[in-house]
């Protein structure tokens, strides 16, 4: 009983001794950041230029000419030109008269488009998809149009040359001539992708994978958003809010062999990806700011100095106050040059960025307390267990090792949550908590004296 007396003794006395811990964290995946090779200037005179991309092939025009990189490049000069649209072989063009032609780079025979005031068009060697106030295809080569009204139009299947569709939950695939097949499925359909070992369908909270038969294989579930080509693999891009209330971007490459999603995270950025495509090996997004490429094993920071920004299938094409500029996905492959890594995944290096793990607090604060720079976890620690996190100890100009930065007696949370200057000693506060605290100590110190002289006897 008596040794009892003691341990609580002690144990109380020392309860009034301000105290600091220290710090555990976590490692997280870091990312590779690379810059490509100097941009291609297109050396043309053009008033005015604006650009278009499309499969395997680029275009800068103006009212009265168009000057197209496909296999080469090509001139075509005509008059009143509102929009142009590029792909394969081909060129459509609509004028300001509201009629609309496309024209073949290998014949260059023009053929009407019998369908007024086009808004867009996806072109390819095996046909057109044509928006106005509803959705045609057109077949290039006997000029026939089907109304594809009510549908809604997923990508052009370039390994089966045929476009694909929806409707609700069904899916659609147009080969031509009204050559057609569809597949019914559980829900809404977002998007699908064809490739050469079958077909990806993501719908509402289901990814599904159907074969070459048109026989669904597999599902799975996922909040994914998008889907993607990534180095010819279909890829889904997740939308995230993280634990600070930030949305974070995913990409998670899936497995053609096992028909899977792969566990292995292939990608984070927190940069909204407002214009998103597959470029050749790459998947690369444009946020209105910069230009952002992506691969499997690294991370490119293109540019961030073009107002406009278009993607080809192998090509970005950009424009800035000074011209035309274009960088291949060969280039890029051939001409990368490590920057960095990447740990908070804001395109800035760790060794230029000053606040390395997006946390809020600057990596020399960081490392001047022996916190860790490449963990934000440590934003939420409170090591000295003042009542402040970390992340408020740097707000506020106090030590996160001390309990009671200024000394007076209270802590710097209590401070903070009484609206007293935890960095300005309150000496009377100070002199009164220790007199108490003393007193205390005393008291329990003779407590523990007086049970072991009882031991004594």
């Amino acid at each position: 009983m008596n040794k009892t007396l003691v341990v609580f003794g002690l144990m109380m006395a020392l309860l009034f001794v301000p105290f600091s811990s220290g710090m555990l964290w976590q490692s997280t995946e870091t990312h590779t950041l690379f810059s490509t090779g100097s941009w291609n200037k297109l050396n043309i005179q053009m008033k005015n230029p604006k650009i278009a991309t499309g499969l395997d092939s680029w275009a800068v025009w103006n009212s009265n000419s168009i000057y197209v990189i496909h296999g080469g490049a090509h001139w075509i000069n005509s008059s009143d030109i509102e929009k142009v649209w590029v792909g394969g072989k081909y060129v459509g063009i609509s004028h300001s008269n509201g009629t609309t032609e496309i024209l073949s780079l290998s014949s260059s025979t023009s053929i009407k488009v019998p369908v007024k005031n086009v808004q867009r068009m996806i072109l390819t060697d095996f046909g057109a998809v044509i928006f106005n106030s509803t959705i045609s295809v057109m077949d290039i080569q006997s000029g026939k149009v089907y109304d594809f009204s009510g549908f809604s139009f997923m990508s052009a299947d370039i390994v089966h040359h045929e476009f694909i569709f929806s409707k609700g939950n069904v899916l659609f695939g147009y080969k031509g001539d009204k050559e057609m097949w569809n597949i019914s499925i559980d829900s809404k359909i977002k998007n699908a992708y064809g490739f050469k070992e079958g077909y990806y369908v993501l719908a509402e909270k289901m990814l599904y994978f159907m074969n070459n038969e048109y026989k669904l294989e597999a599902k799975y579930k996922t909040n994914a958003e998008e889907l993607v080509m990534l180095n010819n693999n279909p890829t889904l891009l997740n939308e995230i809010t993280d634990d600070e209330g930030e949305k974070q971007w995913i990409f998670n490459v899936l497995s053609k062999e096992n028909r899977s999603i792969e566990e292995k995270e292939q990608y984070m950025t927190y940069i909204s990806p407002q214009k998103l495509v597959s470029l050749g090996p790459f998947v690369s997004f444009y946020d209105r700011k910069s230009i952002h490429i992506i691969s499997e094993n690294y991370h490119i920071h293109a540019n961030n100095t073009f107002y406009d920004v278009e993607f080809s299938s192998n090509t970005i094409v950009a424009m800035n106050s000074t011209g035309v500029y274009y960088l291949t996905s060969e280039e890029i492959k051939n001409t990368l040059k490590y920057i960095g890594d990447d740990f908070d995944m804001d395109w800035i290096p760790d060794s230029k960025d000053p606040d390395a793990d997006n946390d809020g607090m600057p990596n020399w604060w960081e490392e001047k307390y022996g916190l860790n720079p490449l963990n934000p976890a440590d934003r939420n620690m409170d090591p000295d267990h003042d009542g402040l996190t970390n992340y408020q100890e740097y707000l506020n100009g106090t030590n996160p090792l001390k309990w009671d930065t200024d000394g007076d007696g209270l802590s710097d949370g209590y401070e903070v949550a009484h609206g007293m200057n935890p960095l300005v000693p309150n000496n009377a506060v100070k002199y009164n908590i220790q007199l108490v605290n003393y007193t205390i100590i005393a008291f329990f110190a003779i407590f523990a004296i007086m049970g072991l002289k009882k031991e004594e006897k």
